[in-house]
């Protein structure tokens, strides 16, 4: 889920933080047909694998937004993602 949302993101995609914490990526910005690839991307992530993706996200006033991210995982002491 979305914790935080800097001043630049708010911005792009017309979004307060507000509208968009607690909400979770694929929900808040993505179409139906492209959250897919985003939840797999994320799965993997989970699963001790780093990522990348390009898609197109929408914004809140339904302008297109090409979204490029990449993830890595982070562990705590224990191993834990």
């Amino acid at each position: 889920r979305i914790k935080q949302v800097n001043a630049a993101a708010q911005q792009f995609t017309g979004y307060s933080e507000e509208e968009l914490q607690g909400r979770y990526l694929w929900d808040a910005l993505l179409s139906d047909t492209e959250a897919a690839s985003v939840m797999s991307a994320f799965t993997n992530a989970c699963g001790d694998q780093k990522g990348s993706l390009e898609n197109c996200g929408i914004a809140k006033d339904g302008r297109r937004l090409r979204v490029s991210a990449r993830f890595t995982p982070v562990k705590d002491r224990s191993g834990t993602v």
